[in-house]
């Protein structure tokens, strides 16, 4: 996860992540999955 802070109180990140079987088993185009965040600390 990459994000950056502004200021004291607010951050924003972004994620990602894919999720396979390693091709263990018949074709896989496996799945990915994007988080955005944002948060406001106090």
């Amino acid at each position: 996860m990459v994000g950056l802070s502004f200021g004291q109180h607010l951050a924003l990140s972004y994620g990602w992540m894919h999720y396979s079987n390693a091709y263990l088993h018949s074709s896989n185009e496996g799945m990915d999955f994007h988080t955005l965040q944002v948060s406001y600390r106090f």
